[in-house]
Parts: C-alpha cells; structure tokens; sequence
C-alpha cells in the first residue's frame, strides 16, 4: 500500500504507516483540502501533535520518533535475503537477530504472530 498511497485515506483506517505515508496524508490535508496546520493538529489523526511539527514533518520528510506509537509509523524494512533452517530453531534465531535489527525483528514477530492468528498451523506441521 505504501508505493500508491496517495494522502487521500485517513490514516487512522491504515494498519501501520511509513513515515513518506505520514508526510503524503499531511500534504493532502494541506494542499489538497486547505487545512491550515493548527486544524491539522487539533484533528483526530494527529492530535496532540503541535503545527510547528506537523509542518516540519512536511518539510523535512522525518516523523520525530516521539510520535511514532501515536501515529503507528514503522521504520521501513530494508530488503535482505538470510536463510535459516526450520530444524534448527536456535540457529534460525541466531542468524535473524544478527542480521535483522531489533526493531524489525519485533516487526517481524508481531506480523508473524497476525499471519498465525489467521492462518494456524497444523498441528502436524513437522511431518
């Protein structure tokens, strides 16, 4: 979603957020709709957020990471191929946390726990 999201969807219907998807929702409102930036930040997507910060959120493209639970912004996940072995749990463990940084291995083991809730394994899964 990130790649199209054009500031048009609140986002508050968003599961989580980059900070460029922060920046093109604030654009939106801005230039879009005409908002100033003090009926930016009195709105329900970005309160308590001051207008001084809202602007500079625009202007230098970085969401101070004060905000980032509030506004549910993730850092973006670079792209790295790691192989691990599903007999080797230790293993698997070791090889993620020494190439992946602690906040996307957290990501990563929230995402993981959503997908089991949808789709659980079997509990033959090993055969």
């Amino acid at each position: 979603m990130e790649m199209d999201y054009d500031g048009s969807t609140p986002i508050t219907e968003i599961d989580f957020l980059t900070q460029e998807m922060v920046q093109e929702r604030l654009k939106y409102l801005r230039g879009v709709l005409g908002w100033s930036w003090p009926k930016i930040a009195e709105s329900v997507e970005f309160s308590p957020i001051p207008a001084g910060t809202l602007y500079n959120i625009v202007t230098e493209g970085e969401v101070p990471k004060k905000w980032w639970g509030m506004l549910n912004v993730r850092a973006t996940l670079e792209t790295k191929r790691i192989a691990i072995h599903k007999t080797d749990m230790d293993s698997a463990a070791k090889t993620i946390m020494a190439n992946i940084a602690l906040d996307n291995v957290y990501l990563l083991i929230e995402k993981l726990n959503f997908m089991y809730s949808l789709y659980p394994l079997e509990e033959n899964y090993d055969e």
